[in-house]
Parts: C-alpha cells; sequence; structure tokens
C-alpha cells in the first residue's frame, strides 16, 4: 500500500518543530537525550526520520522524544493509524503516520499489552498491571473485563484470534487464559511452562499458538491452547540464545526470527529447529537488540546494536552498517510496516534492553 503523505498544514507545523527542537527548547524535557521516539524509513532501512511531534506550543515542541518505547501497535485496515506505547507513560496514537501523536485516555503508567480487533478494530484490549480492559469506542472509555486476583501476577501479553475475534488470550507471568465471548468470561488453559512473556497466534490456523517464556525458549500449542509442547531443546544448542530480547514472527508463515545473546537465529517450522543467520558478529560476544526479516524478501536482514543499523540483502552472505537513525539512544524495536514492507519503524530506550 502507498504511503500517505501529510498535508501542508502538518508538514509546516514539523519544520517548526525541528527548529524548535534543534534550539534545545523542548518542553518537559525529562532526559539529557530527548531524541528518541518513533524513526521511520521509506528506504528499507537506508535513511531514516523522526517522528516525534505532539504539538508545538509557546514554550517549545512537545514530542514523544522522551519516553522508552513499550512497543508500537499498527492498525489492521489503515497505515496512518498507530500506537505508541510507553514503557511507563501511556499510549500515544497516530492517525498521520507519525507526522503528530495525541496521548490517549490511557495516558498514565505501564501498558503491557495492546489489542486491536482485527474486524472491528474501534474494540481495544489493553493490559494494565493485572487487569485487563476493553474499549469499545476507539478508546474514549473503557471498562475493566478480567482482574487477576493472585498477587505478584501481570498480565504480559493479549492475542486476539484473527479468524474469530471473539476468542481473546492473555498471558500472566505463570498462567494463561482464553475467553470464547469477546472478554465476558474467562477460563485457565493448560499451562506448565515457566514465565510467559509474550503470546502469538497463527494465521495460516489459529489453533496454533505460540508462547515466548522468559530465558528459556518458546512452548507450542496446536489445539486452541488445551495442550503445549516444550519447544526450547532447539534454542539449547546455541549458547547464550535463550536471552532473547527480540522476536520478529510472521503468523502467515509462522516464522520466527529472535535477537538472542548468541547472535541472529531463524526458524522456519514454528520454532522446533533453528539456524543461525551469519554476520560481522562473533557468536556469543554481543546481545543482539531488535532484528527483522522482510517478509516478502527473506534474504534482507536488518538489526541493530545501541543506536547502529546493520543490513544485509544477500541472506547475511555481506553486511553494511547504517549510523543514519537520528538518536543517540538504543533502538531496542524494529518493525515491518504490515501494510507495506519496504518501510520500516525503529523505537529507542534509554537503557540497552535487557532480554524478554
Amino acid at each position: 500500500m502507498l504511503h500517505f503523505h501529510s498535508n501542508l498544514f502538518v508538514r509546516s507545523i514539523v519544520t517548526t518543530a525541528v527548529v524548535l527542537l534543534v534550539s534545545a527548547c523542548t518542553l518537559g524535557q525529562r532526559t539529557p537525550a530527548p531524541n528518541g521516539g518513533v524513526f521511520v524509513s521509506y528506504n528499507a532501512g537506508e535513511t531514516w526520520e523522526a517522528k516525534t511531534l505532539v504539538q508545538v506550543t509557546e514554550k517549545g515542541a512537545v514530542t514523544i522524544g522522551p519516553y522508552d518505547m513499550g512497543s508500537l501497535i499498527f492498525h489492521p485496515t489503515d497505515p496512518q493509524i498507530m500506537y505508541f506505547i510507553t514503557t511507563q507513560n501511556g499510549v500515544y496514537r497516530t492517525v498521520t503516520g507519525g507526522d503528530q501523536w495525541e496521548l490517549t485516555t490511557l495516558s498514565t503508567g505501564a501498558i503491557t499489552s495492546l489489542a486491536l480487533d482485527p474486524l472491528n478494530p474501534g474494540i481495544v484490549y489493553a493490559a494494565q498491571g493485572g487487569t485487563i480492559l476493553k474499549s469499545v469506542d476507539s478508546m474514549a472509555t473503557w471498562s475493566t473485563i478480567y482482574v487477576e486476583a493472585r498477587p505478584l501476577q501481570t498480565i504480559m501479553s493479549i492475542a486476539i484470534d484473527p479468524s474469530d475475534p471473539s476468542k481473546i488470550y492473555a498471558a500472566t507471568q505463570q498462567f494463561i487464559i482464553k475467553s470464547q465471548d469477546f472478554g465476558t468470561t474467562w477460563s485457565f488453559l493448560e499451562w506448565k511452562g515457566t514465565q510467559a512473556r509474550k503470546l502469538w497466534i497463527s494465521s495460516k490456523n489459529p489453533n496454533i499458538l505460540y508462547v515466548l517464556a522468559s530465558n528459556y525458549g518458546f512452548y507450542k500449542s496446536s489445539d486452541g491452547g488445551n495442550s503445549w509442547q516444550d519447544l526450547s531443546s532447539g534454542l539449547a544448542l546455541f549458547q547464550r540464545s535463550q536471552s532473547i530480547s527480540w522476536v520478529d514472527f510472521n503468523p502467515q508463515t509462522e516464522r520466527f526470527t529472535i535477537a538472542t545473546g548468541y547472535g541472529i537465529l531463524t526458524s522456519t517450522d514454528g520454532a522446533t529447529s533453528w539456524q543461525q543467520i551469519d554476520t560481522l558478529i562473533p557468536s556469543a560476544t554481543i546481545q543482539i537488540q531488535a532484528v527483522v526479516i522482510n517478509p516478502d524478501n527473506d534474504r534482507e536482514i536488518i538489526f541493530s546494536i545501541n543506536n547502529v543499523i546493520h543490513k544485509t540483502v544477500d541472506g547475511g552472505k555481506t553486511w553494511k552498517t547504517l549510523a543514519t537513525v537520528p538518536t543517540s539512544r538504543f533502538i531496542s524495536h524494529m518493525y515491518h510496516s504490515p501494510h507495506d514492507s519496504s518501510i520500516l519503524y525503529v523505537g529507542t530506550r534509554l537503557s540497552s534492553p535487557t532480554a524478554l
């Protein structure tokens, strides 16, 4: 899908914001290096531009630059709408492809997961602490649909069945729960794995679920979560590979590509076996921060270390490094646009990302 350019009014605001930022007049600057936020590339990672503006005031430009990224969520049908989840400062939304952001009604605290109904994106689910919230009016208002009664349990991940959005899954550190009525009622699934961090659903077969367990590896269910297979033995063959800082999952093919303490590993058989992708970095020496494979060209691979991009277009035979992202922060998150694989987004954090 073609990228929709903003109108002249928004462009003038962005230009004004850049001038104000250069003059160090940023309002609400919270760190010595507020040059974080969201960055976009329209040419497969060669050049980048910041997408951080919230508004321009008499005192300067308000931006999302000071905030660490928790995740970036894409609207299922509209490429202009995205959600920037901060680690501690709520959720921002853009309806202009990132040219301008607004703080949503989830305005404070840590939102650990956000999921949009794929068939009706005005229905949104959010995880905050041990609570799951639901909005049916595009985040204008919220209702609480689940409260975790057990102590020290945080809802880590929410996933919605892509073909039947009445089915919703959520993972806490120690439990997997499921709703089959849009979150009205919930039931516990059989789960004996270690601490769950992230949950994915296959688009090919929505009965296939994957869970990443912290500092361990992957689990797979082929029956909608009723039973689980431990897949950790494949990762155990690679030193430090269970220190996973980023997962790139293609729900159409069930391909996983992960950034680990060993290096970059990829699996084309649903996280059962893994192959190393050769890079310029010796194995098990540096924690790779984030990695993506172009879903339309698996020979194009991009990963990050510190604030530098590494890119190959021949499957890892040759690489080049690109210090072109205008940030001094760590590049912690990396995404292809689900609407156009030539468009890349990255997010940053002030400190080096830790393992999931």
